[in-house]
């Protein structure tokens, strides 16, 4: 499954009002955004409206396991989303992620699903959870003998002590 998350959109519904330069929180958003989807490892594309008359072209790049996208601004990130699932070979394996209606319809008329931020957010902390649920039973079978092991343990145990006596 590949995610194409509306930058802007999650940012605007994460942030609270507060003084801090947009820049700033895009960055923040990334970088956090970027662990999860290396801790999860998810398939996922962040897509932000660029606003500057330059670049005349899109711009990709990669922080870590996430991929960036900054459109120009001729193009918004509404209309990039759609155009990649329109392009798409398997429409039906991308999750479109933003709380913005219009293009939810238009991306799940297009065959790919849509999710919103809330209910991303929820996915993702679901499967942390269960991450970390998996990982603490790893390490815990790892360490821990089964009840037969430790029976036996304790034969081999009293075995050699009554060859000692």
């Amino acid at each position: 499954m590949h995610y194409l998350i509306d930058g802007y959109n999650l940012l605007f519904k994460l942030s609270s009002p507060a003084k801090r330069p947009l820049e700033k929180k895009r960055l923040l958003l990334i970088s956090e955004l970027n662990e999860v989807v290396s801790l999860l490892k998810l398939n996922a594309t962040i897509v932000f409206d660029g606003s500057l008359p330059l670049p005349a072209e899109t711009t990709r790049q990669h922080f870590d396991a996430l991929e960036i996208v900054y459109t120009t601004a001729e193009q918004n990130a509404d209309a990039y989303i759609i155009k990649e699932v329109e392009n798409a070979k398997r429409p039906s394996q991308i999750t479109v992620i933003t709380s913005d209606r219009s293009l939810t319809m238009q991306c799940r008329s297009l065959g790919a699903q849509a999710q919103s931020i809330h209910d991303f957010l929820a996915f993702i902390q679901k499967k942390k959870k269960k991450k970390r649920q998996i990982s603490a039973a790893t390490r815990e079978g790892a360490f821990r003998e089964s009840d037969t092991q430790i029976a036996r343990y304790l034969k081999i145990f009293e075995n050699r002590v009554k060859n000692e006596e």
